[in-house]
Parts: structure tokens; C-alpha cells; sequence
């Protein structure tokens, strides 16, 4: 399954790479602290909680998306205008089955993915 949050309205979401993410939850690093040796344990990072994406909450999900325009600003143009679009897509860690990594092509397309203890991001193919 393929989420997209249309922006074709312009009605002012933020949707920067970090919104998406937020997605999954507020991204926090946990780790074990030994009180009587001050010794701190592996990090392990986690994402998201009971409500939102997570390993075990929604994992039919495999990709939220944004499609934005490649020129201009919201309520620049006229409503009605037709204008080229681009998108950007957070690949859920999670999903049970990915979303393919190569559908969007476009080098203005912007793609992200957590991988490594990371988020990264990319231009499409």
C-alpha cells in the first residue's frame, strides 16, 4: 500500500523530509544505563509507537508519499493551473512488502529511506 498526501491544493502542510519521518513517530535512541557501573548499553533505535508506524503497527504500509510541484509555491499559481510535478516517498522500514525502489525515476523526485541506523535520502534514478 502506497499512502499520498496530495499538496496538488496547496493548502500549506509542511511536508519536508523530517514530517515524513514523523510519520513513523518521533525517532528516539534507546539504550540501557547499569546505575552502579555508569556503563551505558548498545543504542537500538526506535521508531514510531502503538498509533502511528512502527515493526509492529501497520506494516501493510510500504510507502508514504508527497507529490509536490517543480516549480513554484503554494497559492502562487492559479488553482486550476496544470503544472509538472515531482515526489517525494519515505519507504517504510517496517512494511511486509517494500515498495520497489527503482518506480520513480524522475532525478527531481526525492526518495528516503531508513537503512544502517539512518535515514537517507536520494534522487530518483
Amino acid at each position: 500500500m502506497l499512502v499520498v498526501l496530495d499538496n496538488h491544493r496547496r493548502v500549506g502542510l509542511p511536508l519536508e523530509p523530517i514530517d515524513l519521518i514523523q510519520l513513523f513517530g518521533s525517532v528516539q535512541v534507546h539504550a540501557s544505563l547499569d546505575t552502579l557501573t555508569g556503563t551505558v548499553g548498545p543504542p537500538q533505535w526506535q521508531h514510531g509507537g502503538g498509533q502511528t508506524l512502527s515493526p509492529r503497527w501497520r506494516t501493510y504500509l510500504s510507502a508514504i508519499a508527497v507529490n509536490l510541484p517543480k516549480k513554484g509555491y503554494a497559492h502562487v499559481e492559479p488553482a486550476n493551473a496544470e503544472r509538472p510535478m515531482r515526489i517525494r516517498l519515505l519507504h517504510n522500514p517496517h512494511a511486509i512488502v517494500p515498495f520497489p525502489p527503482d518506480v520513480f525515476i524522475d532525478p527531481e523526485d526525492h526518495l528516503g529511506r531508513f537503512a544502517m541506523g539512518k535515514w537517507t535520502w536520494w534522487a530518483g534514478a
